[in-house]
This record gives C-alpha cells, structure tokens and sequence, in this order.
C-alpha cells in the first residue's frame, strides 16, 4: 500500500478552506463601496487565497501522475470517472432541490421552477463550484497521455514544457486582457488554452514540484507573497481606475494567482517541521479526505447563512475567516455523517 503524502494533505487541507473563504467573501467585491474598511478586507482575504483551484490541481497532479501509481484507461472509465459524473449530476440536482425548498418555505415557488431545475440539470448550467468536477473529467481523460508523457520527461523538456503552457494559459491570457492589448486581432488571440484544458499544466506543474523542486522554503514563501501584494495593489488600482479588468487578477489563469500555488506548493513541500508533524498530518490528513464532500456541500451552508442574515457586512475582516470556520466545522461533521453511508460514500463524497 502506498503511505500518505503529507504535504499533499496539508495542501488540501489550506485549499479546501481557501475555496470556503472564496465563496464567503464572494458577493463583498461588488456590495462594498470602493476604499472602505470592508471593501479593504476583501481585497485582502480574496487575494491572499486565490490560489485555492490550482492548488487542488496541482494536489491532483502529484498523485495521479506519479509514476508508482497504477491507474489503467480500463479504470478510469469504470470507476473513477463515473464516480465525477454521479457526484456531479447527485448534487447538481440537490442544489437546484434546495433551492426550490427555499422557495416554497418563502411562499415564492410556481411549478415552472421545477421544470427549469430539471433543464439546468441537463445542460450542465450546474450550481458554479462544480464546474470543478467538469474540469476533473477532462483532467482524467487526459491521464493516459499525461501519465506516460511526465514518466519520460528529463527535467530540461519537463522545464519548458510548462514554460510554453504558462505563457499560452497564464501571460499571454493576461496581457491580451489589458486594455492596450486588446486590439489584437485575428489568429493570435486564439493562441490561448483555455483553463478548462490549461489545468492539466497545474496537474503537472505539481508532479513537476514533487520530483525537481529543491529551492528553501524562504524562497517560495517570498513568491507567495509576492504574488498576494501584486494582486492586492492590483485589484485596488484596477478598481479605482478601471473596474472592469480587476477580476482578471483573482482568475485561477492570473499570473499572480500562478505564483502564490506556486509559492505555496513550495514552502509545503520543503517544510519538513510541518510535514513531520505527527499532530498536524494527522489533522490535515482527516480534512483532506474531507475535502471533496466539504468542497461539494459548503455552498448549501452559505445559502442558509444568507438566509438567517448571518453575512460579512458588519465587520467582513473577522467575519470572512469566521463564517468560514463556521462552515468548514459544519460541512465536516456532514462529512463524518454521510462517509457512514456506503453508496454515499462510494459514490457522491
């Protein structure tokens, strides 16, 4: 049997409560009037855990595209893609059930509601953060070739292998959405990849970092930071002066996003006080395997907290971290509940 990575779990577990955070602050971006205490806040949460989804990615790269792992074509299409299709349709349609139950206990439901529920299901307009799992699909269908071609990588080709991917999925994206770039016309702007095919660069920019990374964790934690202060004075210049590109900072293909996974990953990987915690593996190891039900089922957390007026508006700098606390502690004894389950547990968690 093959022992837990450590690091792995911990970068997870960060991740996992990075998403929360995500999803908490969310709606504060656009409720809070520009240069206030809260509107400050926001900026500053909301950079300092953007890297959240490709850190998940790259998690996913370094164990799936290890070597010592054996995953078939004949696996992934019995068992663990199925396994994404089931979750994502189970709880797509338990989102769009929510809502309707929302609705009635608000005396706002009318039977067409049930009939657009049933529609969205279907054509994939899904409740957003399980846009995840459709990127998982295309992650795995991919395996096979990524799989053999990480294997034969020598470190130099493996270099810019992910160089060429960070310029067609993270610059070039970027610096077409500036403003002066914008007349690029033609051809060019298809050079893009998009993120939903550009995620495989994570998956394998963390395999990459589980094999040739060696740099001190001071390095990595100052390309972390790095990367939180550009995109901070970034989301504030861009708010103040031009609203409408300001969120390009916070996207999983932002350069700067691309730094503080990068960063992060690093400083994880090469703390070894951290790692050999036996204490702190041991929690991180329990919110790891949680992550996928905590990822899948927090949202419904959210929508009550915004039901029973529990919100980020009174103070959004202690609010942000709490209520995702308050969340992440919630969807994990969900979690504990529902992993009791064997088809639950099998299938949908």
């Amino acid at each position: 049997m093959q022992t837990r990575d450590n690091s792995v779990d911990i970068l997870k577990a960060i991740a996992i409560f990075f998403v929360l955070m995500i999803h908490t602050l969310a709606s504060g971006i656009e409720i809070f009037q520009i240069n206030t205490v809260n509107w400050y806040s926001t900026i500053f949460w909301g950079s300092f855990v953007r890297c959240a989804v490709p850190l998940f990615f790259m998690c996913s790269g370094a164990l799936l595209l290890n070597p010592k792992k054996e995953i078939t074509i004949k696996k992934l299409y019995t068992k663990n893609i199925p396994r994404i299709i089931i979750a994502l349709f189970f709880w797509a349609s338990a989102y769009e059930a929510f809502s309707i139950l929302i609705a009635i206990s608000n005396g706002t439901f009318y039977m067409s509601m049930i009939k657009e529920a049933i529609k969205r299901i279907l054509l994939f307009d899904h409740h957003f953060q399980l846009y995840f799992l459709h990127i998982m699909i295309i992650v795995y269908m991919f395996l096979p070739a990524t799989r053999v071609l990480c294997k034969h990588l020598d470190i130099k080709t493996y270099k810019y292998i992910l160089v060429i991917w960070s310029i067609v999925t993270v610059i070039y994206p970027f610096i077409i959405m500036i403003p002066v770039f914008q007349s690029i016309k033609g051809v060019p702007r298809q050079w893009i990849l998009n993120f939903t095919y550009g995620a495989i660069g994570y998956t394998m920019l963390g395999d990459y970092m589980n094999r040739y990374s060696s740099k001190k964790p001071k390095f990595y934690t100052l390309v972390f930071l790095s990367g939180v202060l550009i995109t901070i004075i970034g989301m504030i210049y861009f708010s103040n002066y031009a609203p409408r590109y300001r969120l390009i900072l916070w996207d999983g293909a932002s350069p700067t996003v691309l730094m503080m996974a990068y960063g992060l990953y690093g400083f994880i990987k090469h703390s070894p006080k951290l790692v050999n915690n036996l204490k702190f593996t041991s929690f991180s190891s329990n919110i790891s395997k949680a992550s996928f039900c905590i990822f899948l089922i927090h949202d419904f957390f959210n929508i009550i907290f915004r039901a029973i007026n529990i919100t980020i508006n009174n103070n959004a700098f202690f609010m942000i971290p709490a209520m995702s606390i308050l969340n992440m502690l919630l969807s994990f004894i969900v979690y504990l509940i529902l992993r009791r389950i064997p088809v639950v547990k099998t299938y949908l968690i």
